[in-house]
């Protein structure tokens, strides 16, 4: 099964490797999603909905502060590639 970006096919499997990606990376830290986690940062149950551009979660992850500027998320700029673009999959996926 796969979801749909506004600029691009996310498959499932890239989407189940942001989901281990967001564990390894202790998100629920600060964000909950279906009700597991912490409220210090937005709540990303219905995140895809509301931002489905693959390409902006990438570059929010990259530099938060780039596309939010009150943000108080810290950068996850030294996250590789495949794990950024894993990650941003997982948040388009939520809906």
């Amino acid at each position: 099964v796969s979801t749909q970006s506004a600029s691009q096919p996310v498959d499932a499997q890239l989407v189940a490797a942001g989901k281990q990606a967001y564990a390894e990376a202790r998100c629920r830290n600060c964000h909950r999603i279906d009700g597991k986690g912490r409220t210090s940062g937005p709540d990303l149950t219905n995140v895809g909905k509301r931002l489905p551009d693959l390409q902006w979660h990438i570059k929010h992850l990259k530099n938060p502060q780039s596309v939010r500027p009150d943000s108080t998320m810290p950068a996850y700029n030294k996250l590789s590639e495949e794990k950024l673009r894993a990650l941003s999959a997982y948040m388009v996926s939520l809906k």
